[in-house]
């Protein structure tokens, strides 16, 4: 049971770090578009989040999606 606990957070981890992935880059690219600026380095911290999301898909088990 324990397993399925850990399984069960690390599906909600990465559900979660992939809406914050995604809010992220709507809130880049709405700052683009009206011109307003993008502090350094946000867009690099939005990489970074995807490529956990990427990091976090390795230790679910396959299938379990």
């Amino acid at each position: 049971m324990a397993t399925d606990d850990l399984t069960a957070a690390r599906r909600l981890l990465r559900a979660q770090v992939a809406d914050l992935a995604t809010g992220v880059g709507l809130a880049i690219r709405t700052a683009r578009r009206w011109n307003v600026p993008v502090e350094p380095g946000v867009s690099e911290g939005r990489t970074a989040l995807v490529r956990w999301v990427a990091l976090i898909d390795d230790l679910l088990p396959k299938g379990s999606e």
